[in-house]
């Protein structure tokens, strides 16, 4: 979690607090907009854009849910991922998806930063 509250802070100029009483109560803004700056995702070649839910933490990590709605089949996604690998070049990031029943998951970092998964 100090890493994404690192690089928010130094990204936005802001002092996000995470877990403590000091927290900005608007911090999902930031969340959102540092998503939508280094996450991107094309569904069946398509650029889509996704619906930011909301957040969750758990000891040190932080889980952002997000959806893309409005489609009718998916036979492809494509990711494109850079959250936090400009500040933390050892960064990994786990993305799990959900299509209908099934679940598939990829490993990304700063050399592979973008992947598609196949459906």
């Amino acid at each position: 979690m100090d890493d994404i509250e690192t690089a928010l802070n130094q990204d936005y100029s802001i002092d996000l607090q995470l877990t403590t009483k000091k927290e900005l109560k608007e911090n999902d803004v930031y969340f959102e907009k540092y998503l939508n700056e280094k996450l991107s995702f094309k569904v069946n070649g398509i650029a889509k854009r996704f619906n930011y839910i909301g957040k969750e933490y758990e000891g040190e990590l932080v889980y952002f849910y997000l959806e893309i709605e409005n489609i009718n089949a998916v036979d492809q996604i494509a990711i494109s991922n850079k959250l936090l690998i400009q500040h933390f070049p050892a960064q990994e990031n786990l993305i799990k998806s959900k299509v209908g029943q099934v679940n598939k998951s990829v490993l990304l970092n700063a050399k592979n930063y973008s992947e598609t998964l196949k459906y």
